[in-house]
């Protein structure tokens, strides 16, 4: 699944996000929840929701999504978004360990890429905000380092546009790290035991 289809969709439902936003900020609710319901992805990707983010509980947007979130029932653009949040659960959910953030391809400039993984993980941090993690020091302590470091990667900039080998290979490190990172902190916050049922994956 490649970040322009999603984009579009994003775009013809009206939600003025790009991929990358929105694929970090529903892996912040999962991780945070441990589950998630499309629909309270789709809200809180809605711009005309986040003002009224005031609790802790994402679920209250579900009633101001108003008429956008019954979208998601028709056309292939609400289907491609309820196909990656499936595959975005079951990747969690599978233990091995098959988990990558949504990011422009590898043909992408590298500077656009470092911005878009910016974007990424600063969405990501949101998505764990809305879910209920908002103070770090309440976490595992590795989870906790993760955390801290996704916030300093979130501030990350494309700067020269000039590419360098070692350039490269810092970004996919950094990559590297935030994959595995990410799935050790859903796996550190929901156990075997806790984690979506196949059922919920599947609905």
């Amino acid at each position: 699944m490649d970040t322009a289809s999603i984009e579009d969709a994003l775009s013809h439902l009206g939600l003025m996000v790009s991929a990358t936003a929105g694929h970090g900020l529903l892996c912040g609710l999962i991780c945070a929840r441990g589950y998630v319901e499309c629909e309270v992805w789709l809200a809180l990707m809605d711009e005309d929701n986040l003002d009224q983010l005031t609790s802790d509980e994402p679920q209250d947007l579900i009633a101001a999504g108003g008429t956008r979130l019954h979208s998601l029932d028709a056309g292939e653009d609400g289907k491609l978004l309820q196909e990656l949040h499936r595959d975005t659960l079951r990747q969690f959910s599978s233990g091995e360990c098959d988990f990558y953030p949504l990011l422009p391809d590898d043909d992408t400039p590298l500077e656009q890429r470092t911005d878009a993984l910016a974007e990424w993980c600063q969405s990501f941090l949101f998505g764990l905000a809305a879910g209920g993690i908002k103070d770090f020091s309440t976490l595992p302590e590795q989870v906790g380092e993760i955390s801290r470091d996704l916030v300093e990667f979130s501030q990350a900039r494309g700067g020269d546009a000039i590419e360098h080998e070692q350039d490269e290979f810092a970004y996919v490190e950094i990559v590297e790290y935030i994959r595995v990172g990410v799935q050790l902190i859903f796996e550190e916050l929901h156990s075997t035991d806790d984690a979506p049922s196949n059922d919920k994956i599947l609905h």
